[in-house]
């Protein structure tokens, strides 16, 4: 199981999906089994053996990993992250779950994230960037190992956005407003000064009293 799954991919809609590890799954298989293994072998009563097996089937479910959705859809101009534990698909399947909805029009990025966990090493996460300056990963949490994956996860969200295009046409944007802004830097000082002088002149010729005193380069 990698990091990710495209579940569906069109010019309208990109799903990606993220279901529950191996090694999660190892983890739920091998806590049932201690919790058999301890009610079967132990000497206890009938009742501390089925508090075995209950604990063990309960703090196995709850190291099992969450089922994760982001969908980018361009008809309705949004994208959707949700997430569901085995918990709530068993105790609540046909409850709808609570999602966070943004708008795609916000998102300005797409980078690969890197987070230091103590005694595990690096871990990565594809997060979002909005132009409110908020941020968001797809996954509620960084997995480890290669990055490779991320990357590749990232590029596409970006070429289904169309995020190289949008920052191209930003650069092209401000390189007018400079070419305006070197335009208005090559003003003459000499007409300037010209043009003040003659305002001056006006004035003292409508009316002598006024004096005007303008410093000189």
């Amino acid at each position: 199981m990698g990091y990710i799954t495209v579940k569906e991919e069109s010019k309208e809609r990109l799903h990606l999906a993220r279901e529950p590890s191996i090694w999660s799954y190892s983890i739920l298989v091998g806590l049932i089994a201690f919790g058999f293994g301890a009610a079967y072998y132990g000497s206890d009563c009938l009742l501390w053996k089925v508090v075995y097996v209950a604990g063990a089937i309960f703090l196995g479910i709850s190291c099992l990993e969450d089922w994760e959705d982001c969908v980018f859809d361009m008809n309705s101009g949004q994208v959707k992250l949700h997430k569901l534990s085995l918990m709530q698909k068993l105790l609540r399947p046909s409850q709808e779950q609570p999602a966070v909805v943004t708008e795609l029009s916000g998102i300005v990025d797409v980078r690969v994230e890197e987070e230091k966990v103590r005694y595990f090493g690096k871990g990565h996460q594809v997060v979002l960037y909005f132009d409110t300056g908020l941020s968001m990963g797809i996954t509620d949490a960084c997995t480890f190992g290669d990055n490779r994956e991320h990357s590749a996860i990232a590029d596409k969200i970006s070429s289904f956005l169309s995020l190289d295009k949008k920052a191209c046409d930003g650069d092209d944007y401000l390189g007018d407003g400079s070419s305006s802004e070197d335009s208005f830097e090559q003003i003459d000082k000499a007409e300037v000064s010209d043009e003040l002088a003659g305002a001056d002149a006006e004035l003292t010729k409508a009316d002598p009293g006024i004096q005007t005193d303008r410093p000189t380069d």
